[in-house]
Formats: C-alpha cells, sequence, structure tokens
C-alpha cells in the first residue's frame, strides 16, 4: 500500500523505508479520514499507533540502560505490532531515527485521551534524551507525563513522573522546581512501599545535592540507595550506587574509600554486562 501510495507521488520515501506526506496532503487526508470514517475507528488507528511506539521504545530503551525502573505498559491492542531492537546500535538508531515522532506521539496521546501512554512513552525516552542531552524537550514531555498521571490518578506514575521531571529540571538548572519534584516523588514512593523508586529518588537526589556542593549530604543519599538495591538483591543498580558512593568519596577527599567502592563497582558491573556503567566507572 505504501509503495502504491509512493508510486502516484501521494506520499514520498525521502529515505529507503521511510515515508512522509507533504503537508497539504497530510491536512486532506486528514479531513477525509474526519469526513468519512468513524470517531470509533480514528480511535483505534490511534491507540495501534501509540502502541507501536510505546512497546518499541520499551524494548528499546533497555538495551540503552539494563538498569532502567520497568513500568507495566499498556497492552498492545489487536492489530498493532512492535518492533524489537537486537541491540545497542539498533536501539539508539531507532531512538535517533524516531526522535521527533515520539515528541509527537506524546503530544497526540495527550490530547487524545490515551494517558496511559501519554505518561509511559516519556518514561521510555528519558534514557535517549537525557544520553543525547535534549533537556528542554525531556523537561516539557514530562511535564505532559505527570499532567497525564495525575488525571489517571494513578500514584505509581505520579511518583515516576515526578522523579523523572525533577531530573529533567535538575538538568536545565531549575534547582528550586527539582527539589520539589523530588520531595513529592519520594513521599510517593515511600508511601506505596516502593524500595525501587526510593532508591532512584535518593540517588537523583544526590546529584543534586552534589551540583551545590554539599558532598556529605550527596554521600547520605547514595548510601540510603546503596543498601536498598542490596536489600532487593539488585545487582546492576547496586553497581551504579557502589560507583555513586566511591565518587562521592573521592569528592570529601577519601581517597583510599572511594578507589576501595569504585573498584567493587568495576566488578560488579562487568558481571552483569553494564558496559556503559564499566565506562563511567
Amino acid at each position: 500500500m505504501l509503495r502504491e501510495l509512493a508510486r502516484v507521488h501521494l506520499i514520498g520515501e525521502h529515505v529507503p523505508g521511510r515515508f512522509s506526506f507533504h503537508d497539504l496532503l497530510r491536512a486532506y487526508a486528514a479531513e477525509q479520514a474526519h469526513h468519512t470514517g468513524s470517531p470509533a475507528d480514528s480511535g483505534a488507528a490511534v491507540g495501534r499507533v501509540l502502541d507501536h511506539y510505546l512497546h518499541t521504545a520499551a524494548s528499546a530503551v533497555f538495551l540503552l540502560n539494563p538498569s532502567q525502573e520497568p513500568v507495566v505498559l499498556a497492552p498492545l491492542r489487536p492489530g498493532a505490532a512492535a518492533g524489537q531492537p537486537a541491540d545497542y546500535s539498533q536501539a539508539l538508531a531507532w531512538f535517533e531515527a524516531e526522535h521527533q515522532v515520539l515528541l509527537a506521539a506524546v503530544t497526540l496521546a495527550a490530547g487524545s485521551g490515551f494517558d496511559r501512554h501519554a505518561w509511559q512513552l516519556p518514561w521510555a525516552m528519558a534514557s535517549f534524551l537525557q544520553t543525547r542531552g535534549y533537556w528542554q524537550e525531556w523537561a516539557a514531555i514530562q511535564c505532559t507525563a505527570l499532567t497525564a498521571a495525575t488525571r489517571l490518578g494513578d500514584a505509581a506514575a505520579q511518583a515516576l513522573s515526578s522523579r523523572l521531571l525533577a531530573n529533567a529540571c535538575n538538568q536545565v538548572g531549575d534547582h528550586d522546581q527539582a527539589l520539589g519534584h523530588f520531595a513529592s516523588s519520594l513521599a510517593l514512593y515511600q508511601r506505596l512501599g516502593n524500595c525501587l523508586g526510593e532508591a532512584r529518588t535518593h540517588e537523583s537526589l544526590s546529584v543534586l545535592a552534589e551540583e551545590e556542593g554539599r558532598y556529605a549530604d550527596a554521600l547520605g543519599h547514595d548510601e540510603q540507595a546503596l543498601r536498598l538495591y542490596q536489600a532487593m538483591c539488585d545487582r546492576a543498580n547496586e553497581a551504579e550506587a557502589l560507583n555513586a558512593v566511591g565518587w562521592d568519596y573521592g569528592l570529601l577527599g577519601d581517597y583510599q574509600q572511594a578507589r576501595t567502592f569504585c573498584r567493587q563497582a568495576l566488578t560488579l558491573s562487568a558481571e552483569v554486562g553494564h558496559h556503559r556503567l564499566e565506562a563511567h566507572v
């Protein structure tokens, strides 16, 4: 069907395998769909598109970041299909190719009543946007995510979205906003008994404390995160926390302790195959 549309110049294949409308033809197609289709059919089509991007992004993000906090995804509806990147390089290439489309999908989800997609897509995009330094985009879609999670009344989604929004605010230098969102997130995680989220929030609070020169506070937060990860037997995140504690000791001038913790982090990250962390250590 795509090849036939391209043959008669209704869509263009600007690079192999990627198709786009001219703006006027897109507007005309949308108008025809509005007049000739039913709202139910249109909504189902939007849902299938959002399912595709959400589930593909979710598969890709764990290849970029094995320690990504998991969520229970909105289920694939009939007729929807998800891509499966094979490795880190394919996952990164997919995010690069779909970057602008994913941002548009978040806006579409929020404006079409797909609030679960509207907060889960930003979760799936966070590692890519952070790695590439798209701080402003990250902050914008995390605001959308938190609004959607709040509309749903989903406390777990609000906790996660608040934490990610706080991280994005921290990256753009808005420390006061970041601290407020971190406090909300930590309170929700503790109320829910979510030790993983609580540990992640302590790690993020450590980053904020470090940026403000409060190195002892940073160490305290990272030590709390480390204890939580060890209690959960979460080895990938334990490795990250060990490295963070080592870094904090280095900032405080205790280089012997810094080396001890960083060497433990290096050993454990190699054991669990966390190669990005190995490079950081």
